[in-house]
């Protein structure tokens, strides 16, 4: 299967990272954002995005102003009938993202991959809402997109040896390693990773340490880069709420329950860098 031109459903952080690295790996990109005010906005990040990474000399000038010629923004699904394949990084929903599997099944294409970036539901049921289930797989990747290299490749029940194939060559293409994996609850990563986060919560509200102590003694003692807490605010809390809701329901482990402080921090709408509060505080851009 060739892939040429690449089509992106939802441009947030995450969605705006899979089109920064589609577009920069030499693939035309089209994003759909909720409205025109919207599309314009998410374009401004992705150029933002670009920007930062031709100041970082990742790329030269020239690459981010050829990348960025790649990229084209719209409001409406049938935007993205000249693609090849779409990923759909809209919030993390399953009702909201089978809807939109069903949209775009009667919109595009028979031969269309569909992609979900899901991280915690089945790629299975976002599948069944297609006449196309063979060619519906999940492409997780990891915030933040453009840097990230996992991607974690999906296989639902009925998806084809063919899809999972294109979507794992995609991936490569796009400067990252695909790992493939079975259509279970969190996958890989964040089976291990939603409890680890959830401790840290746990240990905030237990008065255990301060996040910045937690997150250096956790940087020193596993050597990483990124502590937990920072972790979180870069994630969304808003995001490993849903996740931790999804994984408890799916599973019944203790280890998934979502912590009362991570809550209500989300009820405050401390959700993270994306809001200029979490755990930490951050300037807005």
């Amino acid at each position: 299967m060739e892939i040429r031109e690449i089509g992106v459903v939802g441009c947030g952080v995450m969605g705006a990272g899979i089109v920064h690295a589609a577009a920069v790996a030499g693939f035309r990109t089209r994003f759909v954002s909720r409205s025109k005010e919207k599309a314009d906005r998410d374009l401004e990040r992705v150029r933002q995005s670009i920007f930062r990474a031709v100041e970082k000399k990742k790329l030269t000038g020239e690459q981010g102003d050829a990348a960025l010629k790649r990229v084209r923004g719209g409001e409406t699904l049938d935007f993205l009938e000249s693609c090849d394949i779409i990923i759909e990084s809209i919030v993390e929903d399953l009702e909201r993202k089978k809807e939109v599997f069903g949209r775009l099944d009667g919109i595009l294409p028979s031969r269309v991959v569909l992609a979900t970036n899901t991280s915690s539901f089945s790629v299975s049921e976002i599948g069944d809402a297609t006449r196309r289930p063979g060619l519906v797989a999940g492409m997780h990747f990891f915030v933040p997109a453009q840097a990230m290299k996992l991607v974690e490749v999906v296989r639902g029940k009925m998806t084809t040896d063919q899809t999972a194939q294109a979507v794992a060559e995609l991936a490569r293409a796009m400067g990252k390693e695909p790992v493939t994996v079975k259509d279970t609850p969190g996958f890989i990563v964040n089976r291990m990773l939603v409890p680890y986060l959830n401790q840290a919560i746990q240990a905030i509200d237990d008065g255990l340490a301060a996040p910045e102590d937690i997150d250096r003694a956790v940087r020193l003692g596993f050597s990483v880069t990124l502590g937990p807490v920072s972790m979180l605010d870069l994630i969304g809390l808003d995001v490993q709420l849903r996740m931790s809701e999804t994984l408890y329901a799916k599973s019944g482990d203790p280890r998934f329950a979502p912590p009362r402080l991570l809550r209500k921090m989300v009820e405050d709408g401390r959700l993270g860098r994306k809001t200029g509060r979490g755990f930490f505080e951050y300037e807005r851009r």
